[in-house]
This record gives structure tokens, sequence and C-alpha cells, in this order.
């Protein structure tokens, strides 16, 4: 699993670039926020790919660089951190809770030139 490259970097901060599919929403700890879908999640320093996608909250930083479109490319840079998901029932027994890394507290956000790079479809994502 790709995701298994970013485990290596937890804790670490480092750049990565990523393509932008499209925006979408979550609850928050007050109302709906806006998110940022990155996909081919790349480690700048080596080039490897770390993650196929990874969704963002999109904070202050990311609205600093305007709208994206679809298929932009940014570079940025973000803490690898694990967090718990899954789903947990105790009535039932039942514990499907993984562990699972994501980038956080990112800045320095900015536009790059795309690179040649295979991506998924938007589709795999929707599902």
């Amino acid at each position: 699993m790709v995701r298994e490259r970013l485990a290596e970097l937890r804790g670490h901060r480092r750049a990565f670039s990523g393509v932008f599919r499209r925006y979408g929403h979550k609850w928050g700890w007050k109302d709906m926020e806006k998110t940022v879908l990155l996909q081919n999640i790349r480690d700048v320093r080596t080039g490897r790919v770390v993650a196929d996608h990874v969704w963002l909250t999109q904070r202050k930083r990311f609205r600093e660089i305007g709208e994206l479109k679809s298929g932009d490319c940014v570079e940025f840079q973000a803490t690898v951190r694990c967090y718990v998901k899954g789903y947990v029932n105790e009535w039932r027994d039942i514990d499907e809770r993984t562990i699972d890394y994501q980038l956080s507290n990112p800045y320095g956000v900015k536009r790059v030139e795309p690179k040649t790079v295979e991506t998924k479809p938007l589709s795999s994502f929707l599902g």
C-alpha cells in the first residue's frame, strides 16, 4: 500500500506536491468547512509517491493562492501524522479501527508547473 511510505515519514515535516482534483466539505467544530482533494502526493525531496490522495482542510494557506482548477499542481510543506479511522460498535462487539496517516498543518502552499504524472480517474474517489 502506498500510504506505508507516508508512515515512514511520521512526525517529519517535508515538502510535498500534489495534483488538485476537486473541493469538498466536511463538518468542522462550528459549521461546514471546505476541503481540498489532492492526488498523486509526492515527497519533493525524493520524487517518490507517498500517497495516492489526501484530503486537506482549505485553511488560510490554500485560500491565499486563489481558486484551484482540476489539474493544477501545488507544492507545500506539511507534517505527517497518524490518526485512527474506522467503525466501532461496542454493543455488537465490532471494532474496525485502523491507523492511517495524514498531512497536517500545511504551509508555504504555492502553484507549480505540472509534471508528467499518472493519476487515477476522479471516479475512483467518489465510489
